[in-house]
């Protein structure tokens, strides 16, 4: 089998590849399952909300005169608890014994924050 520009015959790295796709790509499709569907549309639907969040940004600078920086640091100071959401689960997993230690910790900090 050889090919028609060079002469010479294609290499494994081609065939490599192509087993790659039809075993590794092509096998996500042949195990997907219709259970799969819907979280697989609740991402889709994260996906689109980005996009639409972008025409909001717009939509909301124009129409409201807000600045860009402005609505940048609305939008940081907006996610951080969700940022944040994953590495301080963790913690208090690995901490489940003092939970209501750190319910008082945040009763603390709630109550410094308010006075200042």
């Amino acid at each position: 089998m050889r090919t028609e520009t060079s002469g010479r015959l294609p290499s494994k790295n081609w065939f490599r590849l192509w087993q790659w796709f039809r075993y590794d790509f092509f096998g996500i499709v042949r195990e997907m399952r219709l259970s799969y569907l819907p979280p697989l549309m609740v991402y889709f639907a994260a996906g689109v909300s980005g996009f639409t969040g972008i025409v909001e940004s717009f939509y909301v600078k124009e129409e409201l005169g807000l600045s860009a920086a402005f609505l940048a640091g609305l939008g940081f100071w907006a996610g951080l608890p969700w940022a944040l959401k994953m590495p301080l689960g963790h913690l208090v997993d690995l901490f489940w014994r003092q939970k209501a230690f750190f319910v008082y910790i945040g009763a603390a900090l709630m109550t410094a924050v308010k006075d200042y």
